[in-house]
């Protein structure tokens, strides 16, 4: 004997719209809107996405302050005339990504940052100077 919900699935989709996310295909995913989980199942759980740098420390609004200078740079790229706002904005995002690097000690980050920013000050020095 199986114990079974008389309630159309339709009917059950609408009365859970707003708790439900819709995928490829019209396919409908019920999604739980704040899941509690114990500290075990954090631990061994291969499924929940778990961040590997803690949130809201210093490096954190760093690192995301960097990714917006670096990106705003990246846009004016190629733009005729905005070459020194192109440099200025990747100088201050290197330079903080650098910093993050040192907060983070990653040396394979602090290499690129550090080699990444003695080239962008040797093009700005050459376009400020010349």
């Amino acid at each position: 004997m199986t114990n079974q919900d008389p309630t159309p699935l339709s009917e059950k989709i609408e009365a859970n719209r707003e708790t439900a996310m819709t995928v490829g295909a019209g396919l409908i995913i019920p999604m739980m809107e704040n899941p509690k989980y114990t500290p075990e199942e954090l631990e061994k759980s291969k499924r929940i996405f778990k961040s590997a740098t803690p949130k809201y420390t210093l490096d954190w609004y760093v690192k995301w302050v960097a990714s917006i200078f670096v990106l705003c740079a990246m846009a004016m790229r190629g733009i005729e005339g905005l070459q020194m706002v192109d440099l200025s904005l990747s100088l201050v995002g290197v330079s903080l990504w650098l910093w993050v690097s040192i907060l983070w000690n990653d040396r394979a980050l602090i290499i690129l940052n550090g080699v990444g920013l003695l080239f962008l000050l040797r093009s700005f020095i050459s376009v400020v100077v010349l």
